[in-house]
């Protein structure tokens, strides 16, 4: 409360702040003399006693507001002390733990295939850029998969398997399929709705010429599993995505791709653990600024909440998020300049003026790794800007037969017929997933997805956590684009 004087000698009193329950009592002195008719008098002066009295009162009570005061403003210090160290340290350590996850060498681009299989460098670069985390797993089986048909584990075509029906696919031509499909407007129609793996012969009789990483061997056990149950080595993804929707065992086909993954890279020794410090602080920052929150709330103070509880949220849900776990070491940091080169390399191929003559074969490797990194649509185009002559059919059938990236440019004519290559704008066209053309590893994605998907549905729900399958992405309600994916273009 306030008092103050006003205007002739008038005495002005304010309350401030009166709840509900609390009450107002006034005490006020004033000469006799200024009243007449007072029916209670009393003969005795009681001015000082009265005086002297509520001196005493205020006196104690002044010391109790003070004592609640400082205990109230050591309070508040302590957490806004408290707060600001460990939000300090939480930044501090999440921003260095942050630059031990970062590529620091002098490796712009890399030119030759990485010392790690495909889903170790997916694995690798998720640590280093930190992006398509929801993709990362399905990202590691589809390259698996493009890497097992890139050493011949395993052949990929175009639409649903009865396309081939009462044809030796174990000893077809692409460029024979190519020619087939093409003079049949009823296959070049079904050739975009799902893709058609093959398991080669090689695999039944001598796997250990493929000189496969531990990824590939697992990627092909669910293959060759998908091959056994649908009763041939030849079979689409749609029909693996309905054989295994009953399939309840299927969650440990995909743990067990999950932990060869997880093992495969520990075994690079690549990274070291780092940011448990920043973790810590962070956790303790963020409850100290909930518990400050309420505590604030309480007491009914909402400036103290924007002043100091607010920024110690903000300052530790920064840290929790952008702090890494893991850091590279020195072999970390060799490796990575690989993978980050070979990206970068792969992105900007079509600037290069030494790149010589196109080595498919090569390329077919990289195509497996943009797939890992999630840029094929990207190398494919640049590809493509520094080769136009992958646009023509007759030279891709020519020279490209036999490559892995054949069916990724050829099935798109299936569907686009053209007067010839010199009326043809290669920048027309589109690599997106969703057309008419083979990014191959973005939509074997997408099928995987939805095969992820099935088999999580269709697993006891003790045993599988969804997150914690070989895939990820696609969703339940079928957003990756319907059972199956579109392994050339549909989706």
């Amino acid at each position: 409360s306030t008092t103050e004087r006003g205007d002739k000698g008038s005495l002005q009193f304010t309350v401030h702040d009166v709840r509900a329950g609390d009450y107002v009592d006034v005490v006020a002195m004033f000469d006799v003399g200024a009243t007449s008719g007072v029916a209670r008098t009393r003969d005795t002066t009681i001015k000082n006693g009265i005086m002297e009295s509520e001196a005493q009162q205020e006196q104690r009570w002044r010391d109790r507001q003070r004592t609640k005061a400082r205990i109230r403003l050591i309070t508040w210090i302590a957490i806004a002390v408290a707060g600001l160290i460990l939000c300090v340290i939480a930044v501090v350590l999440a921003l260095h733990s942050f630059d031990r996850s970062q590529y620091h060498g002098d490796i712009e681009y890399w030119r030759d295939e990485p010392e790690m299989s495909p889903a170790s460098a997916a694995e690798l670069l998720h640590i280093v850029d930190n992006k398509h985390s929801k993709t990362l797993s399905s990202r590691k089986m589809s390259a698996s998969v493009l890497s097992l048909a890139s050493r011949g584990a395993i052949a990929i075509y175009p639409g649903p398997a009865a396309m081939y029906r009462g044809i030796d696919m174990s000893r077809s031509r692409n460029a024979d399929i190519a020619q087939l499909i093409s003079n049949d407007p009823a296959r070049a129609r079904d050739a975009g709705k799902t893709s058609t793996i093959v398991i080669l012969p090689v695999v039944f009789d001598n796997p250990q010429s493929l000189a496969l990483s531990q990824s590939e061997r697992t990627a092909l056990d669910l293959l060759v599993k998908a091959s056994e149950r649908i009763g041939s080595p030849v079979f689409d993804l749609k029909q693996m995505d309905k054989n295994f929707s009953d399939w309840s065992k299927g969650y440990k086909y995909q743990e067990k791709f999950t932990n060869a993954c997880s093992s495969e890279f520990s075994m690079l020794g690549a990274t070291s653990s780092c940011g448990e410090g920043a973790f810590a602080a962070g956790i303790c920052a963020a409850i100290l600024a909930f518990l400050s929150i309420v505590y604030f709330g309480v007491i009914g103070n909402l400036a103290l909440v924007v002043l100091i509880s607010a920024p110690m949220m903000f300052a530790s849900v920064f840290a929790l998020s952008y702090l890494k776990l893991k850091g590279l070491n020195d072999n970390g940091q060799r490796l990575a300049g690989q993978v980050v080169g070979l990206k970068r390399y792969m992105e900007d191929f079509s600037d290069f003026r030494d790149r010589g003559v196109a080595d498919l074969t090569l390329w077919g490797r990289y195509m497996v790794y943009a797939t890992a990194f999630g840029i094929s649509e990207k190398a494919m185009k640049q590809l493509l800007k520094a080769y136009p002559q992958l646009a023509d059919p007759n030279w891709l059938d020519a020279n490209a037969s036999d490559s892995l990236l054949y069916w990724s440019y050829r099935s798109w004519y299936f569907n686009h017929r053209y007067a010839g290559p010199a009326s043809f704008d290669t920048n027309s066209m589109d690599f997106s997933p969703s057309a008419n053309f083979g990014d191959i590893g973005a939509q074997l994605e997408s099928g995987f997805a939805d095969i992820q998907s099935t088999i999580a549905a269709a697993s006891p729900s003790s045993s599988y956590s969804g997150s914690g399958g070989s895939f990820s992405g696609g969703g339940f309600g079928g957003s990756s684009g319907g059972s199956g994916g579109g392994s050339f273009g549909g989706r």
